[in-house]
């Protein structure tokens, strides 16, 4: 197709010709400095469904609305120039994008343009110095079904988010600043009473910084995270409360733009087997209870709950415990983490959320001092205990917490040389 004059005016736009909705479609057009090139890519007529044809349009047209999956499709647009010209593009679909960063000659991409029933709005315009009559070519290769391991745009709200399969690894990109990718975890079905735990990554580009947040259905905040440029966000232990349906997860980039190269999402799936910490558990009322083991008869040698394995995943990561002794004896909480360098320090708070004794890693804690680990003693008399784990971020390194009644836990490390199992 090449292009016709003139199209320099939002009214004036040249019409796209599509033949289906899995379509190449390929402009040669001329632009110079003072010139701007508009297109549109027009509703559509989708393909037979079930033997009713639906006509494609805006909301409010004459005519039924589209069904999925053609009410959305998703185009890749390369803008390529002559030598000597700087180009720019601007694509006006479910989003707005300007797309100019690659240098004078070089084409610029957008690589997941999502747009509703149809309809794009594509200006092509150049900087200064590129001499009039200057040859670029257009291209757009539109897709009408989403393929494997792809976020499927549009998806910038919650009820558009793309869903995740447990183990698939998923490409996205974001475009411009003010892009958004909302994406569904797979947290099972409210029925069943053991949901799996989940865990999910979400890996950037190099330059790109990027910042996750995981909300439940009515936009209550549950879990965010944030990393540098390159840097892996990872949040693991996510559980899921009986009364939520689905879980939600909103990537945005706080630094830098993925659009040359795209960040990639994983979450993976595991069965409930109450051996993690709960996440979200960031308040004391969110407190993951620390499981007990039936408390010893006198004279028993020191022994440790089952315990919890949980991570300090990002910057003010809290993670708070709850502890329940109903009966007389001695006890301790012991936390361990094998993290060369990195602090991490047990907090014992009142039902108030006051600090009432502190403990780091690695340092003494009362008659304790053990590497890679902590003891805090907590006395012989029954009760509630409620503690908060705080420290440097390892997404990497899980910590284990778990409560020892009996003999005092110091006599047996000291006397074995390290620290109980």
């Amino acid at each position: 197709m090449t292009e016709v004059e003139p199209n320099d005016a939002p009214e004036g736009c040249q019409q796209l010709s599509r033949r289906s909705f899995e379509d190449r479609i390929e402009v040669t057009g001329t632009i110079g400095a003072v010139d701007r090139d508009e297109y549109c890519l027009p509703a559509g007529q989708a393909p037979r469904d079930g033997g009713v044809e639906h006509q494609v349009g805006l909301p409010g047209m004459i005519g039924e609305a589209p069904r999925e999956p053609f009410e959305r499709t998703n185009v890749e647009v390369t803008l390529s120039g002559a030598a000597g010209c700087d180009l720019a593009l601007d694509a006006h679909g479910a989003g707005d994008f300007h797309v100019d960063g690659h240098d004078v000659g070089e084409a610029e991409i957008l690589p997941n343009l999502g747009i509703r029933y149809g309809l794009a709005h594509l200006v092509v315009s150049a900087h200064a110095g590129c001499p009039a009559g200057s040859a670029y070519h257009l291209t757009l290769k539109v897709r009408a079904r989403p393929r494997p391991a792809e976020e499927w745009e549009p998806n910038d709200s919650a009820k558009e988010a793309t869903r995740l399969s447990p183990g698939l690894e998923t490409r996205a990109f974001l475009p411009g600043p003010e892009d958004r990718d909302w994406f569904e975890l797979p947290i099972g079905a409210p029925a069943l009473s053991r949901a799996p735990r989940l865990e999910l990554k979400v890996v950037p580009p190099a330059a790109v910084a990027l910042a996750v947040r995981v909300e439940d259905p009515l936009g209550g905040v549950l879990l965010e995270a944030s990393g540098e440029a390159g840097e892996t966000v990872w949040l693991r232990g996510i559980g899921r409360y009986t009364w939520t349906p689905r879980y939600l997860a909103e990537v945005r980039a706080k630094t830098g733009t993925a659009i040359d190269a795209p960040y990639r999402v994983v979450v993976q799936s595991w069965p409930d087997e109450r051996v993690q910490e709960f996440e979200p558990n960031g308040t004391i009322a969110q407190a993951t209870p620390l499981p007990m083991s039936p408390s010893p008869s006198s004279g028993t040698a020191t022994m440790a709950s089952p315990g919890l394995t949980g991570w300090i995943t990002a910057l003010g990561d809290l993670d708070h415990f709850q502890l329940v002794t109903p009966r007389t004896t001695q006890r301790a909480v012991l936390v361990e983490r094998d993290s060369e360098g990195r602090r991490l320090t047990l907090v014992l708070l009142d039902v108030a959320g006051k600090e009432l004794r502190r403990c780091t890693v690695g340092e003494r804690c009362g008659e304790c001092t053990l590497p890679g680990a902590l003891v805090m003693p907590l006395g012989a008399s029954p009760g509630r205990f409620t503690f908060r784990l705080e420290g440097d971020p390892d997404p990497a390194t899980p910590y284990r917490i778990s409560a020892s009644f009996g003999a005092p836990i110091c006599a047996r490390s000291d006397r074995d040389g390290g620290p109980p199992p």
